[in-house]
């Protein structure tokens, strides 16, 4: 995908390049520039037969006016891309059955294990009835009770097999897996929590998490350094009880998720790890209120999940991250032409997470902003400005004010994002699903204003969807705090203010209240960004 984009944003450069020095005073020569770059244009991989015929079209009736020329270049790049992403989607869904594959043969071992077991057992019951010249009844009624217990074991499997079953074939997401899990097998697990979080790197992030609890502490977005507690330790098959989370916390002092965890009530735990090949991608938790909540669990349970699930992970996993990088590489690519960094999606991202939080313990908002959709956004917001890969270089890159014919191509870069999420969702909706519902309203509407004077659509109010109100107070918060080309960075205190001040205009008064009552945990993360990257805060 990269290499493919990389090449279409050359071939963009060199073109837009050639239209900005355009002389027509040297018409034939510049022509004559123009016509190798065409011809690379006209063998771009995914470029449709209609588009060629339109750049060849545009190009022999060239006098003075470069604008067809330039719209019908630029639409050939839009369509490349578009069928960029069909051809990724189809690697996507190869991938996907492959693993889906994985996940019913690992399935159908537990389904013979438990075959297995049956035929034991009813070979155990057939003795038992076994006439005994001894003591006809007796001594093998005694052999019912190990026998019973037996049978409550293979009906508690058996139960789990089906919904887990269930479960793989349905989840396309860790999210989809993990809430599956904590609905179906909650009660026949006695657990109180559940929790996925991933390997980035060196550091192990909190990605879903679904509780009893009333406050989840250790939520989503949540990271440390692996070596920083007892996870390193764990290996490959192994799975982790831990009876008390209290005298584990004292013997592991520096392991805050633990002590997040005892904040929350929980006392006992299991940790399952998830393996790709010999690398540990992942690990899933379950957690009780009651100390040794474990003791009665069925071992043999756990390991048949593990086994499920070591696929399923991985499935799910790469599923959500292919998707999400995918879209990515091209927000970084288009960032990387206007001068951006990637630190801004970063901070924006987070600053849009904070205030979200903020905002569900607003009592109109409590009900629907659960850790869901916050986790949704903090992963979608980076592609607010995605549209901009289909912004020529001669307006993204210039340095002074836009024209208002430039400024009118500039806001298409919402319209143009939409359409290239909207077609990632065309084609993930074969696999019966839309990843990018969120990111989709972000990117059309983050230039909206509250009271209805922002583009494309001009929305007003409570008609601009939730999350493109709370990205656009991070995205232009981050913008203000950090160095532009056309400006220098405002501090805290005074960017701060310049957001209140546009409470009830440019942005909902309600997010710009959560906005104001996060304000401690937005300095505490604008303070660490800062450190990383000081040359943008100077």
């Amino acid at each position: 995908t990269l290499f493919f984009v990389r090449h279409i944003d050359n071939l963009k450069t060199e073109f837009d390049t050639a239209i900005i020095t355009f002389n027509p005073i040297f018409h034939d020569q510049e022509i004559k520039k123009l016509i190798p770059i065409l011809d690379k244009i006209e063998h771009l991989p995914f470029a449709r037969h209609q588009d060629i015929l339109a750049v060849k079209l545009a190009f022999s009736t060239l006098k003075t006016d470069l604008a067809p020329l330039q719209l019908s270049v630029s639409t050939l790049f839009n369509n490349a891309i578009i069928d960029l992403i069909n051809e990724l989607f189809l690697i996507m869904l190869f991938t996907f059955l492959f693993f889906l594959a994985l996940s019913y043969i690992l399935i159908s071992i537990s389904q013979k294990k438990l075959l297995k077991e049956v035929t034991v057992l009813s070979e155990n019951i057939e003795n038992i009835f076994r006439p005994d010249p001894v003591n006809r009844y007796h001594t093998n009624i005694k052999k019912l009770k190990p026998i019973e217990s037996t049978v409550q074991k293979i009906v508690d499997r058996y139960k789990v097999y089906k919904i887990m079953k269930e479960i793989t074939f349905n989840a396309m997401t860790v999210e989809d897996l993990t809430r599956g899990i904590y609905d179906n097998l909650k009660n026949i697990l006695k657990f109180n929590r559940i929790a996925f979080a991933s390997v980035e790197g060196d550091r192990i992030v909190a990605f879903v998490a679904f509780s009893d609890s009333k406050t989840l502490k250790l939520k989503s977005g949540f990271s440390q350094k692996i070596h920083q507690n007892s996870l390193s330790k764990i290996k490959k098959d192994e799975i982790r009880y831990i009876k008390d989370l209290e005298e584990h916390l004292r013997e592991n002092p520096k392991s805050e998720g633990t002590k997040l965890l005892v904040e929350e009530g929980m006392n006992s735990s299991i940790t399952i790890p998830i393996f790709i090949g010999d690398e540990v991608r992942g690990f899933l938790f379950m957690n009780s209120f009651e100390k040794d909540g474990f003791k009665n669990l069925d071992k043999e349970i756990i390991e048949q999940i593990r086994d499920i699930l070591n696929i399923s992970y991985q499935k799910t996993i790469l599923t959500t991250k292919m998707v999400i990088a995918a879209a990515t590489s091209f927000t970084k690519l288009s960032e990387k032409r206007d001068n951006e960094t990637g630190a801004h999606i970063v901070r924006m991202a987070t600053y849009s997470k904070i205030i979200g939080e903020g905002l569900s313990r607003h009592k109109v908002y409590s009900s629907f902003i659960d850790e869901s959709l916050l986790n949704e956004i903090y992963l979608q917001a980076p592609l607010h400005d995605i549209g901009k890969i289909g912004i020529p270089d001669y307006i993204l890159l210039k340095k002074g004010k836009l024209s208002q014919e430039e400024f009118e191509i500039m806001k298409t870069h919402t319209v143009i994002g939409w359409e290239i999420l909207d077609q990632f969702d065309v084609e993930a909706s074969k696999f019966g699903r839309n990843f990018f519902t969120i990111g989709k309203s972000i990117a059309r509407s983050h230039h909206e204003r509250w009271d209805g004077k922002g583009y494309p659509d001009g929305l007003s109010g409570g008609k601009i969807p939730l999350c493109a109100r709370i990205v656009a107070v991070g995205d232009v918060f981050d913008a203000l705090t950090t160095r532009r080309p056309y400006k220098a960075p405002f501090d805290f205190e005074d960017a701060f203010e310049m957001i209140l001040s546009e409470s009830g205009t440019h942005f909902d008064p309600e997010v710009i209240k959560a906005f104001e009552e996060q304000k401690e945990s937005i300095r505490d993360f604008y303070e660490e960004f800062k450190k990383e990257n000081p040359s943008e805060y100077t």
